[in-house]
């Protein structure tokens, strides 16, 4: 997999998933990002607007920040991989 911290990687990721599967961005396990950095074999244990962590927060871990565009691509309506591919595509080529 190329740097997962990039629009291209996540493209390449939902180019991969069905387009008619749903995730919930509220839901921490079924959030869009969370299934992505667990693909990408990141292990996150939290991922929020601001950012995501991969270590307790009893550990004094804080949040690393996301990258531009993901919170945009995950956070959009609906919440299918398809529209998500879609948002991604329109973000890369208006940013990247």
């Amino acid at each position: 997999m190329k740097d997962p911290m990039t629009m291209s990687a996540l493209i390449a990721w939902l180019e991969t998933k069905d387009p008619d599967e749903t995730y919930q961005y509220s839901f921490p396990d079924c959030c869009l990002l969370f299934q992505y950095f667990t693909a990408a074999g990141l292990k996150p244990l939290g991922v929020v607007p601001q950012g995501w962590r991969d270590r307790p927060l009893s550990d004094g871990a804080g949040y690393k920040p996301l990258p531009p565009g993901f919170d945009h691509v995950s956070s959009g309506s609906p919440e299918t991989f398809g529209s998500a591919l879609i948002r991604a595509r329109i973000w890369e080529a208006a940013y990247a």
